[in-house]
């Protein structure tokens, strides 16, 4: 598949067709590595739940655990 670099800014770029992107899962960020023969995008998938105990450890928050009790 060939690509053309397209002018972002003041940066520059490639469009990824969504095709592609479809088969990867949609990612929403890549790891790129340079290597001798060329660009490599790596798909990074990210745990939607990652760092939420350190969150929770680090906040004031608590949990209350309530017993019911049956009123009848």
């Amino acid at each position: 598949m060939e690509v053309k670099i397209i002018k972002i800014g003041s940066s520059k770029g490639i469009r990824i067709p969504s095709k592609v992107l479809k088969t990867l899962n949609n990612p929403d960020e890549f790891k790129l590595t340079v290597t001798d023969l060329g660009i490599f995008l790596k798909p990074i998938q990210k745990d939607t739940r990652a760092g939420w105990d350190e969150a929770y450890a680090n906040s004031d928050s608590c949990i209350i655990d309530r017993e019911v009790k049956d009123e009848n």
